[in-house]
């Protein structure tokens, strides 16, 4: 159906801002004509109720394509806008992920405080069902955040430090003969040669 359709073309088009292809987001929000305010206003009641409720999800995505613009006041505004809907809603996931766009796009304006405290309202909302992915695919603008809240008395530790766990991750470093040569049982020399 169309609404599947337009399901499938939002996760794209994530992707491709995620990849930095923007030229692609920026055609998708064109075509579709989303915009930072008003509603489509064609059709019966229903399909105009379901046409409004899928606005404000392609908004998200449009928020999400100016910061990787580097248009992070816009973004800010119209995540700001079109909050209180969700909030309304009581749309956990799309709260928290508003909630993690806005604190991306504090930081890029150059306000810490908010970027961590609006961090810190996403890891709170996301902790009781314990939601982590959404964090993962915000990388390491998102990690960076996270590693500043380390310390933060109201955040669950061990919940935070699973966000973080995987970009901590690095791949173990190459064996070298000073390391090996410090075993309790050393290896003999053709061991170490080969």
């Amino acid at each position: 159906t169309e609404l599947d359709d337009l399901l499938v073309d939002m996760v794209w088009v994530r992707l491709a801002i995620a990849q930095g292809d923007l030229a692609f987001a920026e055609r998708w929000v064109k075509d579709r004509g989303v915009e930072a305010e008003g509603t489509t206003s064609s059709g019966n009641v229903s399909e105009v109720y379901i046409q409004d409720h899928v606005r404000k999800y392609e908004q998200i995505q449009l928020a999400r394509l100016w910061l990787a613009m580097g248009r992070p006041s816009e973004a800010l505004d119209l995540l700001e806008s079109i909050f209180p809907r969700f909030e309304r809603l009581n749309r956990v996931l799309a709260i928290i992920e508003i909630r993690i766009l806005k604190s991306l796009a504090f930081n890029a304006l150059g306000n810490e405080n908010a970027a961590l405290e609006e961090m810190k309202r996403a890891i709170l909302a996301a902790e009781p069902e314990g939601f982590m992915r959404i964090f993962l695919d915000g990388g390491e603008a998102v990690a960076d955040l996270l590693a500043r809240l380390r310390g933060e008395e109201t955040i669950p530790r061990e919940f935070l430090e699973k966000f973080l766990a995987p970009f901590s991750e690095k791949s173990p470093p190459e064996a070298s003969v000073s390391s090996v040569s410090s075993l309790d049982d050393p290896l003999s020399e053709r061991e170490l040669e080969v």
